[in-house]
């Protein structure tokens, strides 16, 4: 007999920007860290013998500090645990999948045997990649305990079938919480579930659920067709960095710059939107730090009904997103001293002042993983 411990990878950048990271090997959030830590706590008297994980960074830190660290073992990265590849999904908001593609996007969430994509796995094909690297880590543990760190399609469709139900039945295979735990037997060539998603140990770190109606789309604002609404959100922007001046503000200066980011890179102005709603928008200049690997988030600007509801996040996830799959190390911005509520925005997701010029704070945040 084997007893295995399945765990689901901690909160990761696309869980909290609600993007399709699938396969996209991205950073952990701070929520993530302190998940881990809940996780190594309450798994503290568990006997493990073997740690895995898939080779993706957010399973494998969760395996390393959460487990494997703590019992002074090595983490063994096999690929056969990997998320479902998305294909042209990869990086895209949830909002972006329901509103242009909804019938293929109610397939993924709600009868996901049927779903395709293009350059996507099946989910019958992750599941049988996942229960075959299960089963296979199970034979060559016998008589131990083992940990697998995985992925919630990942383990959902494992699940199913152990079950031997259809991916439909939500209720028998939910997607289980980030650091979730499930813990099965394999005995005698059949896996038995004993528990399934147990996020106890979570605390005040499990956030709550996220309702697709709330999902934040993108789509590429063109400064020489949209140039009105650009200036009308810069205005209304510099108005609340400045204490409601619009001193020193110049309309035709700040559109002539959004033109010429989008000439250096047609995706660098994004306008945030909630199915046909505009909510703000994202701007940023491709080439400014290029030179020394640096990304620059120009502008982010969110409608005032919509901030503090967590959007923001979204809009510099996307700029994070972005600057990470150009390569870059980090990623700087501007803020006015006086705007302590954007201030500690972007301290709470690893922000940190290096300078003050005038009445400007230069703040940065390093796009490499903690380990």
């Amino acid at each position: 007999m084997t007893t295995l411990y399945l765990i689901r990878h901690t909160q990761a950048e696309g869980n909290l920007y609600r993007a399709m990271q699938g396969q996209w090997d991205g950073d952990i959030t701070p929520i993530g860290r302190k998940q881990i830590e809940k996780l190594s706590e309450g798994m503290k008297d568990v006997k493990i013998d073997k740690v895995y994980s898939s080779d993706l960074y957010r399973a494998y830190i969760t395996a390393k500090l959460g487990i494997a660290d703590p019992r002074g073992l090595s983490v063994e990265q096999d690929p056969r645990l990997r998320e479902i590849l998305v294909g042209e999904w990869e990086t895209r908001f949830f909002g972006n999948a329901f509103y242009e593609n909804p019938e293929s996007a109610r397939l993924f969430m709600y009868d996901s045997e049927k779903w395709t994509g293009k350059g996507a796995e099946t989910f019958p094909q992750v599941r049988e990649r996942m229960y075959a690297a299960v089963e296979d880590l199970a034979k060559k543990n016998d008589g131990k305990t083992i940990a697998l760190v995985s992925h919630g399609v990942s383990l959902r469709c494992f699940l199913s079938k152990v079950y031997g139900v259809n991916l439909s039945d939500i209720e028998t295979v939910p997607i289980c919480k980030n650091t979730a735990v499930t813990k099965v037997e394999y005995v005698n060539g059949k896996f038995n579930v004993l528990f399934k998603n147990d996020f106890s140990h979570l605390g005040e770190y499990n956030p709550p659920s996220w309702s697709s109606a709330e999902d934040v789309r993108d789509v590429i604002l063109n400064p020489y067709t949209e140039g009105d609404y650009y200036t009308k959100c810069y205005a209304e922007g510099w108005a609340f960095a400045h204490e409601g001046s619009l001193e020193g503000f110049d309309p035709n200066l700040y559109l002539a710059f959004a033109r010429t980011h989008y000439e250096d890179y047609e995706e660098s102005i994004l306008r945030l939107l909630i199915k046909e709603t505009d909510i703000g928008l994202v701007d940023l200049d491709t080439e400014k730090g290029k030179e020394n690997n640096i990304g620059w988030l120009s502008f982010l600007y969110l409608n005032p009904e919509y901030r503090g509801k967590g959007y923001g996040i979204q809009a510099l996830g996307r700029a994070i997103m972005t600057y990470k799959i150009m390569g870059r190390d980090a990623i700087r911005l501007n803020v006015n001293k006086k705007n302590k509520v954007a201030i500690a925005f972007y301290e709470s997701y690893g922000f940190h002042t290096l300078c003050q010029e005038g009445d400007l704070l230069l703040m940065e945040k390093s796009l490499h993983k903690l380990v």
